[in-house]
């Protein structure tokens, strides 16, 4: 990437970032209810495409299903721009969706960062804008430094990840003595909402179970491996 490039991208992600709707400290917007509909996104490249899967469950009940699309990847590989990559093949996705007639979520899950990025915009924030809807990022790996030994290691443990003054996220031991994940509001939902979201979908595993199955159909899918608990939307 050139300087230019970086500027230039720098610039556009700054511009976009001041659309992000974020609640205040005594503000609610968007709060997660029982029987409301979350749809949790990943991603899987091979070469120039993406397999994209989305996994739609009740909050607080049921998976319904989950569906697999191979969508268009028009962005080349850019640490820190990385929304820029993956953001549109999110949102090709969604309305393939609105398409099929699928019912519109009431929020999305990101497999990614929100305000968690070092400049508070990641591809969950990024596709939160771009939508119009509640999202919210939950990542394997933190992008911006926290104190790890001040994380207690039992689970539903939570400790904040701050950039200068702000609040950006929380690293959450989703089990006990594992690996945290890292969560932060994207778009239209306060963070601790978003952390009340994650921990209501965690299942066994550190993963939650949306995203464990949306990781499982966008690799098998991306392998042509034939369809177990999928199909393509």
């Amino acid at each position: 990437m050139s300087d230019l490039e970086f500027q230039n991208l720098s610039l556009l992600q700054a511009e976009l970032s001041k659309k992000v709707i974020l609640p205040n400290e005594n503000e609610e917007m968007y709060v997660p209810k029982q029987g409301n509909i979350v749809l949790t996104l990943d991603i899987q490249y091979v070469e120039e495409k993406a397999f994209v899967a989305g996994d739609w469950q009740f909050i607080g009940g049921n998976h319904i299903f989950t569906k697999v699309a191979i969508c268009d990847v028009i962005f080349p590989y850019y640490p820190a721009f990385f929304c820029f990559r993956e953001g549109p093949p999110l949102l090709e996705f969604l309305e393939k969706s609105y398409t099929a007639q699928i019912p519109k979520p009431d929020v999305i899950l990101v497999d990614g960062h929100g305000q968690a990025h070092p400049r508070k915009f990641g591809v969950a924030s990024w596709l939160g804008v771009h939508s119009h809807l509640p999202c919210v990022g939950c990542a394997k790996d933190s992008l911006v430094w926290y104190e790890k030994d001040k994380l207690y290691i039992e689970k539903d443990s939570v400790l904040g990840i701050s950039l200068g003054l702000d609040l950006i996220g929380y690293a959450f031991r989703s089990q006990t003595n594992v690996k945290p994940i890292f969560v932060s509001n994207a778009h239209k939902i306060s963070l601790i909402q978003s952390v009340e979201l994650v921990k209501g979908l965690v299942g066994e595993y550190r993963i939650p179970e949306p995203l464990r199955r949306a990781d499982f159909a966008c690799r098998e899918a991306s392998k042509n491996n034939p369809k177990n608990g999928w199909d393509w939307l």
